[in-house]
């Protein structure tokens, strides 16, 4: 399981994959439709992406290159240059600890994920909400086909959302060769399909699975031909 935009990547040969074939990789499902951007101090001064040009930003994650081109997707539509603090760390998950002991103004992660609740509890955090939807949703999809705008809203699960918050939006996709035999992916599609409670049990990150939204439909994505 990958998200969409690194097997788009992976299959491309671009950013971190340039150079490395992964011609014979192909998608089996979507898992799940997620959200994500990026997170401040809930008594901080900004609401929206642009509200972040003037400040200091950091993702370069030493042992992590796939987030950066997410992360550039979002500042696209703000109209934020990249700016590096000369802070480096080795994973996402050591940034959120960083911007909870204030090293950063701002950090990159998945609404879903469980970094983000242990930032709340220890800080309270709010997500920022993308500036123009129109706009946005074009200026995204220039470097990420297949992102579009997810609308958040508050609820018991949604860590940092106290209002409608437009966030940037791509799915997991479940991945193979396409060398795998055309009755394992069936085996597989047809357990998903049919047992879809126990793929939400899987991660906390696939809660809204369902069997209707399994099928890719968006560029970039190679459908394994025996799913």
């Amino acid at each position: 399981m990958i998200p969409s935009p690194d097997f788009m990547s992976a299959v491309q040969e671009i950013g971190p994959f340039e150079g490395r074939s992964f011609e014979n990789l192909r998608a089996i499902a979507l898992l799940n439709l997620s959200a994500y951007g990026f997170m401040v101090c809930k008594n901080s001064e900004y609401e929206i992406v642009s509200d972040l040009k003037e400040h200091s930003l950091n993702y370069v994650y030493t042992a992590q290159p796939t987030p950066q081109l997410k992360v550039d997707s979002i500042l696209a539509v703000g109209g934020v240059h990249r700016r590096r603090s000369g802070l480096y760390v080795s994973l996402g998950t050591n940034g959120v600890d960083d911007f909870i002991s204030g090293n950063f103004d701002s950090e990159f992660f998945s609404l879903d994920g469980g970094k983000p609740r242990e930032a709340d509890t220890n800080m309270g955090i709010r997500w920022l909400a993308l500036d123009d939807i129109t706009e946005d949703e074009e200026a995204m999809r220039r470097l990420i086909p297949m992102a579009y705008i997810k609308t958040i809203e508050p609820a018991k699960d949604a860590v940092g959302i106290d209002k409608p918050t437009p966030m940037m939006g791509y799915c997991h996709v479940l991945v193979a060769s396409k060398t795998v035999p055309d009755g394992v992916v069936q085996r597989i599609i047809k357990a998903m399909r049919d047992s879809p409670d126990k793929v939400r049990n899987i991660n906390r990150s696939f809660p809204r699975f369902t069997p209707d939204s399994m099928v890719p439909k968006f560029p970039g994505i190679i459908l394994y031909e025996g799913a």
